[in-house]
């Protein structure tokens, strides 16, 4: 029975009744609940990670059971420790084995965080290709403590990681779940992925040495409006055209074009490239003066520019160091100067994109003078005449085969004679002239003479001979002029004797260096002649 005032009531069959008590029992021994360091840890939002801890229970008899309920009277534990509920109300029962049973309560369990949540994101969320993005799940509330899921669409990438890192080729959709332990949420986020600009530089060019071209760039993919960006710059008059002029270029060279999509700021994977390659020589010149460098006063030179190289089209541009001359703007020209002087000729040489110089020095030197006198000259058939060609120190060669500076000619008396003579003269410069002269030996031109000239009383032997001569004057008074002429009326041998006190010559003469044949021999004196033929044999 359980405690309380109990009386007994006692009658019989004749309905006599006796009345005894009241007894009272009493209640000893029911459980005691010791709540004193009780220990209530709050639920996550939307978990049911709560618990009441701390209770102590005592009692002299075996507890039986523990009955934890909700507000609703539910039963939701039958441990001591009441754990991993929602929060709520609760209440604890305790009977022991004697069926005494304690009541204590109702406890509340609280509440932390809010709902968990999942907004993921992608720094950046556009991308050009090749690039990449940093996801984040964006979880919040819940236990706190979450493990992440992630997944593409189109598929072929997964993920464990809170916020992986991602390169995707195209326009891709990032999925992700969260879970706290207790409950799992869901997200995803989109990356834009924008294609990469296609550079195109061109063909390869081959141009000359130090000229300049024009580069042909170009774009495809992306939006369609793009800043060009060409290196090297230091050789390009804008690297920032499509279709840049380099600056003169001279060597091969390689340029390099990358583009920049100017509405969604990518830029080209790898730049494109070509290369000018630079074909023949560097410009230049090298003027020459022929056929040499040193001239007579009055002949005739070339001057050649002699240019090469750069584009092959070239512009002249002459001048010189004694002014007054009017050059052409020609490669090569001919030209004739009178002055003696030297001479510094200067060339710029265009080729429609540099310019290049050079000089040629040219001397021009004296010519020989020559003065022959008359161009027809008139003797006495029993005269002699000098020929002097001047400029000593040159060279000379007379038309007669004689290499001296004067030559003397005559005729042999015999009658009108016509010789012509002609000289070259080389001066120590290298440069020559040439003179002639017609000579005329008539006897016209001795009126007054003939009449005073007597034939001198001479023997010349032997006749024929092998070269030496002996020649004999008799009654002479005057030097004696000793002359032997070929048959051209040209002097082989000149020499003069003088009479003795007997007025009287006889003079050895050696003829042998002559070829063989017929010559004139005269001898001569202010009063007298006498002209005869010899033979050399």
């Amino acid at each position: 029975m359980p405690a309380e005032s109990y009386t007994l009531e006692i009658s019989d069959l004749n309905n006599c009744l006796t009345l005894a008590g009241p007894y009272d029992v009493q209640e000893m021994g029911a459980p005691e609940i010791d709540d004193d360091n009780i220990a209530i840890t709050p639920s996550n939002f939307g978990a049911g990670n709560g618990s009441i801890t701390g209770i102590i229970v005592t009692s002299p008899y075996t507890i039986a059971e523990y009955i934890w309920k909700d507000d609703q009277s539910a039963v939701v534990g039958t441990d001591l420790d009441l754990i991993d509920v929602p929060t709520g109300y609760y209440d604890l029962t305790v009977i022991d084995e004697n069926t005494c049973e304690s009541h204590s309560g109702p406890y509340f369990v609280g509440e932390i965080g809010g709902p968990l949540t999942a907004n993921p994101s992608a720094s950046p969320e556009v991308i050009c290709k090749g690039e990449t993005a940093m996801l984040s799940p964006g979880a919040g509330g819940g236990s706190g403590d979450y493990t992440y899921a992630w997944t593409s669409t189109p598929a072929g990438f997964s993920s464990t990681l809170e916020n992986p890192v991602v390169e995707p080729a195209v326009n891709t959709t990032y999925n992700v779940d969260i879970s706290d332990g207790y409950i799992l949420v869901s997200g995803s986020v989109d990356v834009i992925v924008h294609p990469l600009p296609l550079p195109d530089a061109g063909d390869d060019q081959s141009i000359p040495h130090g000229t300049s071209t024009i580069l042909y760039g170009s774009a495809t993919q992306g939006s369609g409006e793009y800043a060009y960006s060409w290196t090297p710059i230091d050789k390009l008059i804008d690297a920032t055209v499509p279709e840049p002029q380099t600056k003169n270029i001279f060597e091969s060279t390689p340029f390099f074009l990358e583009i920049e999509d100017l509405q969604t700021g990518c830029i080209s994977e790898a730049p494109a490239n070509m290369t000018v390659n630079i074909i023949g020589g560097i410009l230049n010149t090298n003027p020459t003066s022929f056929p040499d460098s040193v001239f007579c006063q009055g002949e005739t030179f070339w001057l050649h520019a002699n240019a090469g190289g750069g584009s092959g089209l070239y512009t002249y541009e002459w001048t010189c160091s004694v002014p007054g001359l009017d050059l052409p703007g020609e490669a090569s020209f001919s030209l004739i100067l009178n002055e003696v002087d030297t001479y510094e000729f200067y060339l710029k040489v265009n080729d429609g994109y540099n310019d290049v110089f050079g000089s040629v020095t040219v001397v021009i030197s004296p010519a020989p003078l020559l003065d022959l006198g008359a161009a027809v000259q008139t003797y006495c058939i029993y005269d002699t005449v000098t020929l002097n060609a001047g400029n000593p120190g040159s060279s000379y060669l007379w038309s007669n085969g004689d290499t001296s500076q004067m030559i003397r000619i005559g005729t042999t008396g015999l009658g009108y004679d016509e010789q012509e003579f002609s000289v070259n003269v080389v001066n120590a410069e290298g440069c020559e002239a040439d003179a002639s002269v017609t000579i005329i030996f008539d006897y016209e031109a001795c009126v007054g003479i003939m009449e005073q000239l007597i034939e001198l009383d001479a023997r010349i032997y032997p006749n024929p001979t092998t070269g030496k001569l002996v020649v004999e004057v008799s009654d002479v008074e005057e030097t004696v002029k000793i002359m032997v002429f070929n048959v051209l009326g040209n002097i082989q041998y000149e020499d003069e004797a003088d009479p003795g006190k007997e007025s009287f010559v006889k003079q050895e003469i050696d003829l042998s260096s002559l070829a063989r044949g017929v010559y004139i021999i005269k001898l001569q004196t202010n009063k007298g002649l006498k002209v005869s033929e010899i033979i050399l044999k």
